[in-house]
């Protein structure tokens, strides 16, 4: 508690390891994980944005059910020297059952933790930020939800301004620089006087360098592939 507290505007304010290595929690059924998992994101929920479950869970297996060099410290003659164990089965076996407690958590989270209002939220950012000129360029006007919340602010295209900037490109380029999670920011559009971003009703925060940007790049391709390839 006093940790998650104190770098709350850090690393540890963005990412929580559920579990570690020297954590012994049962794994074989998932249930001890997942109840641990339900605790962690009952209290710390309030303050982590991301969380994550196994650290290191290939080398888990392999330092623990192979070599015997971290706990449980499980192995068996010439690759360790344990009590206890079997190198040739047990890593493969304790994998299995991680990736059951990872998915057991996951769903957990899924069906109770999990906002629907931040995923609504991602889209209307991408509606705003991407398709503001990709719409237009593609099908010749802007997105709906732009249009609906902006109002009599953004202009229209007459019918041949939208035949001029319709396809008036041979390729399309997307620079990529780091992710930034999405945060809902309700009752905006109340306000009299609001900008652009009030618009989106969202709030951005930059998010950790980490393997989850390059998911974050692929999703973004994956959009502009499903919303605008071979659309025209």
């Amino acid at each position: 508690m006093f940790l998650i507290n104190q770098e709350s505007n850090h690393m540890l304010h963005y990412t929580i390891l559920i579990t570690h290595k020297c954590l012994k929690i049962n794994m074989e059924d998932g249930k001890d994980f997942t109840r641990y998992a339900d605790v962690c994101f009952r209290e710390f929920g309030d303050r982590v944005k991301h969380w994550t479950t196994i650290n290191e869970a290939n080398m888990f297996v392999i330092a623990g059910y192979d070599w015997g060099q971290l706990p449980p410290q499980r192995c068996s003659q010439p690759f360790g020297d344990c009590s206890k164990g079997n190198s040739s089965t047990e890593p493969y076996i304790a994998a299995h059952h991680i990736l059951l407690a990872h998915a057991s958590a996951y769903r957990l989270y899924e069906k109770n933790y999990k906002s629907n209002e931040d995923e609504i939220a991602t889209k209307r950012a991408i509606d705003f930020f991407i398709g503001w000129f990709l719409n237009p360029l593609v099908f010749g006007d802007y997105p709906d939800l732009m249009k609906k919340n902006a109002g009599s602010r953004i202009p229209a295209f007459t019918v041949q301004e939208s035949k001029s900037v319709r396809s008036s490109f041979d390729f399309l380029g997307l620079n990529y620089y780091r992710g930034m999670h999405v945060n809902n920011v309700p009752n905006t559009l109340t306000w009299e006087n609001r900008d652009a971003v009030a618009d989106v009703r969202i709030q951005l925060e930059s998010m950790p360098l980490s393997l989850e940007q390059l998911y974050m790049c692929q999703k973004s391709k994956e959009y502009m592939i499903c919303n605008f390839y071979n659309m025209t």
